[in-house]
């Protein structure tokens, strides 16, 4: 797994050694976010305080800092979490709240959403890449579907502030946790859009 590290490093490690491999260093700020997905398998991405954002080649273990995503930032919050999807889209949260999305090679956003009342803690692509999930220290998950531009569904079902969320890939569902203690485990009742809490 690749970890953020207090020294703005990322690095890769071994699980079964505990031990890291390799660490990537060129943040000059705080590392708050890394994503890394499967279809993609030598590269990681990371997002530091600063509001830089870096994808690092695990096998030469060099890194490309993108500049173009200054150009779509909210001036008026800090980024706090990010994800990419394959296709280099990209989805950005933001400490008042606000979700963007856009893609790597254009300078500005396809979507903007503003769902969430406090700040946005984690972004994750599903599978398709059609749909967002997000979750925020304001108690609550959301599903947005991103070609619509609006917001599919909400929950409000911890009892303090959410602090991550993942779509499950390899069955129907999702993972929530937070600052309450509790995992939630949500599975599909009859769409992506409606989903039933097993906690």
């Amino acid at each position: 797994p690749e970890l953020p590290m207090g020294d703005n490093e990322v690095k890769v490690w071994d699980v079964h050694h505990s031990q890291p491999v390799l660490s990537l260093a060129g943040h000059q700020d705080t590392v708050l976010s890394v994503d890394h997905r499967p279809e993609l398998p030598n590269l990681v991405f990371s997002l530091s305080m600063d509001g830089q954002m870096y994808s690092w080649d695990l096998r030469s273990g060099k890194g490309q800092l993108y500049s173009k995503v200054n150009h779509f930032k909210d001036v008026t919050s800090s980024a706090q979490c990010m994800a990419v999807y394959h296709n280099m889209n990209i989805a950005i949260g933001y400490k008042n709240g606000t979700v963007r999305v856009g893609n790597l090679s254009k300078p500005e956003p396809f979507a903007i959403f503003k769902h969430h009342k406090m700040m946005c803690r984690s972004v994750d692509f599903d599978p398709t890449g059609q749909y967002l999930l997000t979750s925020s220290f304001d108690q609550t998950i959301a599903i947005l579907n991103i070609e619509l531009n609006k917001v599919a569904s909400i929950w409000k079902q911890h009892g303090s502030q959410v602090l991550q969320a993942r779509f499950m890939h390899h069955i129907p569902g999702l993972l929530s946790c937070g600052v309450d203690r509790c995992l939630k485990i949500w599975t599909p009742v009859s769409s992506e859009e409606e989903m039933l809490n097993y906690s």
